[in-house]
């Protein structure tokens, strides 16, 4: 038990610390390729909007309108986009002007020396027919705009500038690797200071269980043996037997206790052997037939044959008692237990009718000395610790055990 939780308290930090590093690096590796995107944009849009150049006509190349000259030329050269000076000179494009059929009308390609026309023309033609009128074709940003009946076709070269985004990701995702790691092992070491409170106090939980057990043994020994002296001497009588029932009583809450510490004692199984899980239930089946029929109640099989099993096998006949003593106890008139192999799974189910059976998941029944309210005010003997046994089980298998309601009907559903 204490190894799954610190297994569970380690799946869970790590999983918490990669979601938050990724979290962060998606974020910030977003935002800079967004940025990036938006700044090959606005060039993009200055070269439509000037028919294929980075200056209206009638303006003097290398001056840009609305162009701040009180700012510090200083910081140019450290800005992106269509406002720096430098743009016109150091950005590489080319350009395919359409008319409306489709046809390419113009072409330029005087300001790149990868393509020639006629491949600028193979390129483009595509992107015609693309929803997205921006986007990015390898390394070049493109905007298809259509103006005065013209479609205009514009892709920059956008390497340079990509390249330094390209260099954060992969230096964001080293990081995040290996920030990922090293905080896995800190997590893995400080796991066992983590569940040590936890482990004590399960530790404590079950020599308080094993002493408590053993303790009552004597007591009730001790009662049981003056009760028999006082029917001797005075004969059966109410009060004797409400004590016999009581003492009763008890002898199986701690027989129920000793097995419960049994099986804390289980970290895993140690032991494997293949067994006739059919014959197992049928067995324990048989066992319980008498008393369901003298409580005059319908008790039913649908056992597979042949179906083996490799565990502990004293295990697996306990676990079958609980279910099928659970179902004896609980059920009004008819109960079920089936036994069935689907595909690399052993099912087994155990169906019984009952009193206020909600219709959804009951699990909470498997919780040490569950009881609920409805089996509290009834008159049937249980300590809450027969389905909480069944669960340990069930786990040491690496099995799954679930409870559920259904049309007044409680069932208990098993996978191993």
């Amino acid at each position: 038990m204490i190894k799954k939780l610190r297994r569970k308290f380690i799946i869970v930090s790590v999983l918490s610390v990669f979601l938050l590093l990724t979290g962060i690096l998606v974020t910030v590796n977003v935002i800079n390729y967004t940025r990036v995107a938006d700044d090959a944009d606005k060039i993009t849009q200055i070269l439509v909007d000037n028919n294929g150049s980075f200056f209206p006509s009638g303006v003097i190349p290398g001056i840009i309108p609305n162009q701040d000259e009180n700012k510090d030329d200083q910081t140019r050269p450290f800005e992106r986009g269509g406002d720096r000076k430098e743009a016109p000179y150091d950005i590489r494009y080319f350009y395919v002007k359409y008319d409306k059929d489709g046809n390419a009308v113009e072409t330029n390609v005087t300001n790149t020396i990868t393509f020639s026309e006629d491949q600028a023309i193979r390129l483009t033609t595509p992107l015609l027919a693309k929803k997205a009128k921006t986007g990015w074709n390898g390394n070049y940003r493109y905007r298809v705009q259509t103006k005065d009946e013209y479609t205009y076709v514009v892709l920059i070269d956008y390497n340079r500038e990509l390249s330094p985004s390209r260099t954060v990701t992969w230096t964001s995702l080293i990081i995040g690797v290996s920030g990922l790691i090293i905080a896995t092992v800190i997590i893995y070491f400080i796991s066992n200071i983590v569940v040590k409170p936890v482990d004590n106090a399960f530790k404590k939980q079950k020599e308080f269980i094993s002493n408590a057990s053993h303790e009552l043994k004597t007591p009730i020994t001790v009662i049981s043996a003056n009760n028999e002296i006082l029917e001797i001497e005075y004969g059966s009588n109410d009060s004797i037997e409400t004590i016999n029932r009581q003492i009763n009583k008890l002898s199986n809450i701690v027989k129920d206790l000793n097995s419960l510490a049994k099986i804390d004692e289980y970290e895993r199984l140690s032991v494997y052997t293949s067994f006739n899980l059919s014959d197992i239930v049928n067995d324990i089946s048989d066992s319980f037939k008498e008393l369901f029929t003298k409580d005059n109640k319908e008790f039913t099989t649908d056992i597979d044959n042949d179906i083996t099993y490799r565990g502990d096998e004293n295990l697996i006949r306990n676990l079958v008692s609980i279910i099928l003593e659970n179902s004896y106890k609980y059920s009004l008139s008819k109960a079920n237990i089936s036994l069935k192999k689907d595909n690399d799974k052993i099912i087994i189910e155990t169906i019984n009718d009952a009193d206020s059976v909600k219709d959804e998941d009951i699990n909470e029944v498997f919780e040490r000395f569950y009881r609920s309210d409805e089996a509290r005010a009834s008159n049937i003997e249980g300590s809450g610790i027969g389905l909480s046994m069944a669960k340990e089980i069930v786990d040491i298998h690496k099995g799954k055990i679930k409870a559920r309601g259904e049309n007044n009907n409680f069932i208990l559903r098993i996978e191993l």
